[in-house]
C-alpha cells in the first residue's frame, strides 16, 4: 500500500459475518481523514472510513457499556470505537494503553483538522457583500407584492368554523391569513 500515512499499524478489529470475533488488521490513518483497514500492509483496504462524513463519534473502551469479550490479553483500556453512521461501529483494539491513546488523539486531531478546514473553504467560498449599489427601499414600489398580513377575523368557511371551535375549546387562537 502506498498511501502516506500520519500513523499506522496493526490493531485487531471485532466482526465477521456468522462468528463475531477479533482479528488483526492493518490500519492506516490519513491526513486527509480516512481510517483504511486492511487484511495486511500490502493489501488494499477492506474497509474505508472517511471521518468527517462517517463518523459521528470516537469512543474510549471505558466508555463502552457492552464491550464483547476481548481476546486473551486484551483489556479495556486499549479499545476503542468509532461510532459509525446506520447504527454501525468499528471496535479496534491496540496491544497495550500507550498505544490505543496515540490512536485516539490523531484520529481525534485529523478529524478536526479536517472539519476545521472544510469549515475555513466554506467561508473563503461564500461570495463577498457587494455595496456599491444603491440601498434597497424600505417601503414596497408598486412592481413588488405587499407582504400578506394577519387578521383576527372569523373566517366564514364550514370546515375551518368546525376546526376553529374545536381547536378554542383546546385553549387554542385563531390566525388568519388575509392578502392585500
Amino acid at each position: 500500500m502506498s498511501t502516506a500515512g500520519v500513523r499506522r499499524g496493526f490493531l485487531k478489529k471485532y466482526g465477521g459475518f456468522m462468528f463475531k470475533q477479533w482479528k488483526e488488521k492493518y490500519v492506516v490513518l490519513t491526513m486527509e481523514g480516512t481510517l483504511m483497514v486492511c487484511k495486511n500492509a500490502d493489501s488494499s483496504p477492506e474497509q474505508v472510513v472517511v471521518l468527517q462524513s462517517n463518523c459521528q463519534s470516537i469512543v474510549e473502551g471505558k466508555e463502552i457499556l457492552d464491550l464483547p469479550r476481548l481476546p486473551p490479553g486484551g483489556r479495556r483500556d486499549c479499545c476503542f470505537a468509532l461510532i459509525l453512521s446506520q447504527d454501525k461501529f468499528l471496535l479496534l483494539l491496540s496491544d497495550n494503553p500507550d498505544d490505543c491513546s496515540q490512536w485516539l488523539k490523531l484520529i481525534k486531531k485529523v478529524k478536526e483538522g479536517v472539519s476545521s478546514s472544510l469549515m475555513l473553504k466554506r467561508q473563503q467560498s461564500i461570495a463577498p457583500c457587494i455595496t456599491d449599489r444603491d440601498s434597497l427601499p424600505d417601503t414596497p414600489t408598486e412592481k413588488e407584492p405587499q407582504s400578506p398580513s394577519f387578521s383576527d377575523k372569523p373566517i366564514d368557511s364550514p370546515r375551518t368554523q368546525s376546526r376553529e371551535s374545536s381547536f378554542r375549546s383546546r385553549g387554542g387562537f385563531q390566525c388568519v391569513l388575509e392578502l392585500n
